[in-house]
C-alpha cells in the first residue's frame, strides 16, 4: 500500500530547514526567493509550506499571495527571534503556526504534521458538509468518525 507522503514547499535561502526535512513522512521542494516560491506553488501544489520571512523579499504579506493562489496549503511561518509583531500579523493573516527561527528540526516537523492534519480537518469538514446537503447524511457521519481515528 503506497502511503501518502506530506508535499512541503520550503522559502528559504539555505540548507537549514531542507535538511530538517529529510524525512520518509515528507515530499520537499525548496524555492530561494518570493518569486520562485509563488512559481512553485502553484506548479506542485503542496499540502504545507514553510516559510521563511528572513528570505529577502519576503514580509507576511506574501501569506496573501499564498493563500490566493493555493487556498488549500497550510503556511507555517519562521519569523525572527522575539518579533512578536511579526508573528502576530502572520497568524491573522492566516499562517497556521509561527516559528521562531533558528528552528529545531524536532520543533519544524512537529509543526508541519499539524499544519498538514489541520489542512486534513477543513477537507474532511468540507466534504462531510456537502454530503450531508446532498442527503448523504450516514456517508458525513462515517467521514466525520473515520476523520477521528
Amino acid at each position: 500500500m503506497d502511503i501518502k507522503k506530506t508535499k512541503v514547499l520550503i522559502l528559504d535561502t539555505g540548507e537549514k530547514v531542507n535538511v530538517c526535512l529529510e524525512s520518509e513522512d515528507f515530499t520537499t521542494c525548496q524555492a530561494f526567493d518570493r518569486a520562485e516560491a509563488l512559481e512553485l506553488l502553484e506548479a506542485e501544489q503542496p499540502d504545507v509550506m514553510v516559510c521563511n520571512l528572513e528570505v529577502p523579499g519576503s514580509d507576511v504579506n506574501i501569506i496573501h499571495k499564498i493563500k490566493s493562489a493555493c487556498p488549500d496549503v497550510q503556511v507555517v511561518v519562521l519569523a525572527p527571534k522575539g518579533d512578536t509583531e511579526t508573528a502576530d500579523a502572520a497568524r491573522k493573516i492566516g499562517a497556521v503556526d509561527v516559528l521562531e527561527d533558528p528552528v529545531t528540526a524536532d520543533l519544524l516537523t512537529r509543526a508541519i504534521k499539524k499544519a498538514y492534519q489541520i489542512g486534513r480537518d477543513i477537507q474532511n469538514s468540507i466534504e462531510a458538509s456537502r454530503l450531508a446537503i446532498q442527503g448523504q447524511h450516514e456517508k458525513a457521519i462515517r467521514l466525520i468518525q473515520n476523520a477521528r481515528k
